[in-house]
């Protein structure tokens, strides 16, 4: 297994800046950025089926992107994702759920001598 290096570079970034992030093959970039920022979405380039997807297509980033973003906003229920107009379904359809896992929680507390995760689990003593 490679030994770890800490390395002297700071990424702090001003908020939706890029920057370019130059150097030798093999010198760490790519674990430097997965380090960084672990929640990121990334793209390999060196796999071929990407490189010659996005080659072929150099508008499918965009499209992948555009689509992330209706998927954020609009949640993958099919109603909700197709509407032009998610907001409404998607306020009535948290408010319903989380009345109903406040409501089932509430259930689980008050079950004489058992704990939540014992009334969960099935295990009452």
């Amino acid at each position: 297994m490679a030994e770890a290096w800490t390395r002297l570079l700071s990424l702090d970034l001003p908020r939706r800046q890029s920057a370019f992030l130059w150097g030798a093959r093999k010198a760490g970039k790519s674990t430097l950025l997965r380090t960084a920022f672990p929640q990121s979405l990334t793209y390999d380039f060196l796999k071929t089926d990407r490189a010659l997807s996005f080659g072929a297509r150099p508008a499918l980033l965009r499209e992948q992107l555009l689509a992330l973003l209706r998927t954020l906003n609009h949640g993958l229920l099919p109603s909700h994702y197709l509407s032009s107009h998610p907001r409404r379904s998607l306020e009535a359809y948290v408010r319903d759920y989380l009345k109903e896992e406040v409501f089932d929680e509430g259930l689980t507390r008050n079950v004489p001598g058992a704990k939540a995760s014992e009334a969960l689990t099935g295990k009452v003593e």
